[in-house]
């Protein structure tokens, strides 16, 4: 007994007519047949004879006599008081059935309650047995699949189909209101792949439509025993030919991750044992999920940390370079977010944001860019401060052009720019692209944040090294050249050779220059050496007029003049651009060196790359011309004093001489030859004397012509430059000799064809009257000073007091 009906489960054969009535009555239904009395009462119903009980139903007549029976002995199956079916047995002759048959039917049927108990034992066992086994394969299989779910639900697909001879099985998946197929078994593959084709890329929506749907939407197990009379139930995701559904939800802290589905191809009832079971198989199913979710979260932690400890020990052993630093980032970020597309921006000083490190297919397109803050997402960064993340770069509306950029060299992506902050201030940013898109998750997003602080600790790190390092560099430096200032004492050059040297090593130039500034002229004094060619296209003229178009003019008039590049400077003249050429840089900086607000000479550092100079590169040359100003002031007045000291000296070995020598003038006069010699540096020098007819007569001579000097008569006054000295009662200097050979002094020739080039001749006077001159000459242009000017005449007073002694005496 079924419900309200009664079932066929046994029956002897007749003629085959009889046999196939028999099979179509059943099931049957309870109202209206003597079969509800048995039910009512418990007891056995005798009916004699069918034709005329009334409590047989004309179907049951008309089957009796299909059977060719007309009597029939009913007898009830009770389990636990309960009527659970009946032993019908029938005869072709109407009449009673003796008691003891009655009793022997009984007793087959109590016979037939116990086989049927024992059949129900031992399925429930065999049933019990099964689902252990089932449960203990999906755990087995969740201990040998830590990290990926999917083998745990291959295999309750697997285990599913053997629960009420289910024909096939389902597993869905939830994410973001969206259900998908990720494993199945059966016969109908080809019907579910039409099913995920219904949706967006495999993707269903959560819908009453279908029973995962709806199972989820309820939160509970849906059970349809006949789809075609299911009102919600859209035709479309029928499987195959399958007319009864069960589905269980996987459910995790009440919330809806998934579903099991399991179908027959006939409607009915759902088996009893399908329930428990599928929700065992869905219980396992949310702990396989959930384990693999903490397996890999726990995983994907340990990567993360294990990052960022990578990366940590990275800047701890690179100090001075964030290089190192960057290209670990970026190998993190490849290893993790699974993409070949990321960079690392830095803004400069100068409002640029530069690649300092990328990896990928667009290395070329971006490596060494420098571009405006406002052109790039890394701009955007510093007004918004926050992270910049587009899941899909085509469906973006955006505007901005590195949004364009991107999407012109990559095409679709999702794109995500961190900021890189230092005390409230972006100082750059990371980039990662994904292509095809695929959104960045949260945990993603956060730990790009951590590599952009370890992105900045390393920059700042290598900033205050390099800063720290620069300051000693440049203290080395100078306490270098204050130490060549001590010890140079009157001998400025190796302090200026110094100093060259000091600057183009701090700044990493090519070469570096030294000039001084003196009377408009400017003039080389120190340089740090190139090649041999390069060198003489240098030193081909001694120096320069300050007016001409030369690198240094900017910096005479107190400014430091920095050329980023020399080709590209339309103010450099061709002279100074074949120079640059010539020795191979492109760039310079030229500082000027100031004494008493006057620029008294430069110095200039040159980069074979152009480019420009950092500010704090530009100070420290700044020191450096200072200190050269420094050491040619001291120079100056070292020589100054120690020239002073040579010229009282030189005066009081004269007057020595000249106390000890009254009755003659030659040992003063070889004296004061001697003086001069040592203190001008002069190549030829004398003393001539004028008699009273007004001849000049050559009383002492040195030089190499002296000889010839000496085998000269005595020459007219008028006609030589001691007359000239004599008359105008001062001294006569005529810095260049050449000049002066169309004068009307005879002697000017003599003394230029002798080699002399600069002329310098004071009178002896006495009593205010002319009686000779001393004179000096030199081979060298301009080679005498005021200083110079002023000895001699000591020198010549000198000698018109020894000539005064004399003549007394």
């Amino acid at each position: 007994l079924v419900g309200e009906s009664c079932h066929l489960m046994a029956h002897t054969a007749t003629d085959e007519a009889g046999t196939l009535a028999l099979k179509s009555f059943f099931p049957a239904p309870i109202a209206g047949e003597h079969i509800y009395e048995i039910i009512r009462t418990g007891a056995p119903v005798l009916v004699e004879d069918i034709e005329v009980d009334g409590r047989v139903s004309a179907a049951l007549r008309v089957l009796a006599r299909q059977r060719g029976y007309r009597s029939g002995l009913n007898v009830p199956l009770i389990r636990e008081g309960q009527v659970i079916g009946l032993i019908s047995v029938t005869r072709t002759e109407p009449g009673s059935f003796p008691p003891h048959q009655v009793d022997l039917l009984q007793t087959f049927a109590d016979q037939a309650v116990i086989a049927i108990r024992n059949v129900e034992l031992f399925n429930e066992t065999k049933e019990a047995l099964e689902q252990q086994t089932a449960t203990a394969e999906v755990l087995r299989v969740m201990s040998d699949s830590p990290t990926d779910v999917q083998p745990v639900f291959d295999s309750i697909v697997k285990l599913a189909m053997s629960l009420g001879d289910a024909s096939a099985a389902l597993v869905f998946r939830h994410d973001a209101g969206r259900l998908r197929v990720v494993a199945s078994a059966g016969a109908d593959a080809a019907a579910l792949a039409r099913i995920a084709a219904q949706g967006d890329g495999g993707w269903l929506p959560v819908s009453r439509a279908f029973a995962a749907g709806r199972a989820m939407i309820e939160r509970r197990a849906i059970g349809i025993e006949n789809l075609a009379e299911d009102p919600e139930y859209v035709a479309a995701f029928a499987i195959g030919s399958h007319k009864r559904i069960f589905s269980v939800p996987l459910l995790r802290d009440g919330e809806p991750i998934g579903a099991i589905n399991i179908a027959w191809r006939e409607p009915g009832q759902i088996p009893p044992r399908v329930p428990i079971a599928l929700q065992t198989f869905a219980d396992q199913a949310v702990i396989a999920i959930e384990n693999v979710r903490l397996f890999n979260e726990t995983k994907d932690a340990l990567e993360r940390q294990t990052a960022t400890a990578e990366v940590l020990q990275v800047i701890s052993g690179s100090m001075a370079d964030a290089r190192p630093v960057f290209e670990k980032i970026l190998e993190s970020c490849q290893r993790l977010f699974a993409t070949e597309q990321m960079g690392i921006f830095t803004i400069d000083d100068d409002g640029l944001v530069r690649t300092r490190a990328w990896r990928g297919s667009l290395l070329e397109e971006v490596a060494g860019m420098a571009m405006p803050l406002e052109q790039t997402f890394t701009g955007r960064l510093v007004l918004d401060r926050s992270p910049v993340h587009l899941p899909s770069a085509a469906a973006s509306n955006s505007d901005h052009p590195g949004h364009k950029r991107s999407l012109a060299l990559l095409g679709d992506s999702s794109m995500v720019y961190v900021p890189m902050v230092w005390q409230d201030r972006v100082i750059g940013s990371i980039s990662v692209l994904r292509h095809p898109p695929r959104p960045f998750s949260d945990k993603e997003l956060a730990l790009l944040e951590t590599f952009c602080d370890q992105a900045a600790i390393a920059i700042q790190n290598a900033r205050l090294f390099n800063e720290t390092r620069e300051a000693l560099e440049r203290q080395t430096a100078t306490a270098s050249i204050l130490g060549a200032i001590a010890q140079a004492q009157g001998d400025v050059q190796p302090v200026l050779e110094a100093i060259v040297h000091s600057a183009r090593d701090l700044a990493g130039g090519l070469t570096a220059t030294l000039w001084q500034v003196e009377d408009d002229w400017i003039t080389l004094l120190a340089r740090t050496r190139a090649e041999e060619e390069a060198d003489h296209v240098l030193l081909a003229r001694e120096r320069y007029a300050v007016a001409s178009n030369h690198l240094a003019s900017p910096a005479i008039s107190l400014q430091t003049l920095v050329v980023p590049d020399i080709e590209a400077e339309p103010l450099i003249d061709a002279h100074w651009r074949a120079i640059s050429r010539a020795r191979g840089y492109r760039s310079i900086v030229v500082v000027p060196m100031l004494r008493d607000r006057a620029c008294v000479g430069v110095v200039s550092v040159t980069r074979r790359e152009p480019g420009d100079f950092p500010k704090r590169l530009v100070a420290q040359l700044q020191t450096f011309a200072d200190q050269a100003v420094i050491a040619m002031e001291n120079a100056r007045l070292f020589n100054e004093t120690r020239e002073a000291l040579e010229q009282q000296t030189a005066s009081a070995e004269v007057l020595q001489v000249i106390s000890s020598s009254v009755a003659d003038t030659a040992p003063v006069f070889e004296k004061i030859m001697d003086s001069c010699q040592r203190l001008f540096g002069a190549d030829s020098m004398g003393i001539d004397l004028l008699d009273d007819d007004g001849l000049v007569h050559l009383a002492i001579d040195r030089g190499p012509q002296s000889e010839v000097m000496r085998s000269l008569p005595p020459a007219r006054a008028e006609a030589t430059i001691t007359g000239l000295a004599v008359r105008e009662r001062h001294v006569v200097y005529l810095p260049d000799m050449g000049a002066e050979l169309d004068g009307p002094y005879t002697a000017i020739r003599g003394a230029y064809e002798i080699g002399a080039r600069s002329y310098l001749t004071a009178p002896l006077l006495w009593n205010d009257r002319g009686i000779g001159a001393i004179y000096i000459g030199s081979l060298k242009l301009n080679a005498f000073s005021d200083k110079d000017i002023a000895l001699l005449k000591t020198f010549a007073d000198q000698a018109v007091i020894a000539i005064q002694n004399a003549r007394l005496f």
